[in-house]
């Protein structure tokens, strides 16, 4: 195969060992993610951070 690209082995194992581990880490994180859908203490700082955002827009649009 790296004759018929011109492109040296070592460059091609490099580049798919890289987007091997890219993959590994994006089904981590959506791993994580859905183990935190659901924990309740997540979702409450979640909800508790929106409604701050929510206040925030709230009190920046009376200020216009």
């Amino acid at each position: 195969m790296s004759g018929k690209l011109n492109i040296p082995k070592n460059k091609i194992i490099k580049t798919a060992l890289s987007k091997y581990l890219d993959e590994i880490e994006r089904h981590m994180y959506i791993y994580s993610y859905k183990q935190i859908t659901d924990d309740p203490d997540v979702i409450n700082i979640a909800e508790e951070g929106m409604e701050d955002y929510i206040k925030q827009l709230i009190d920046w649009d009376e200020k216009e």
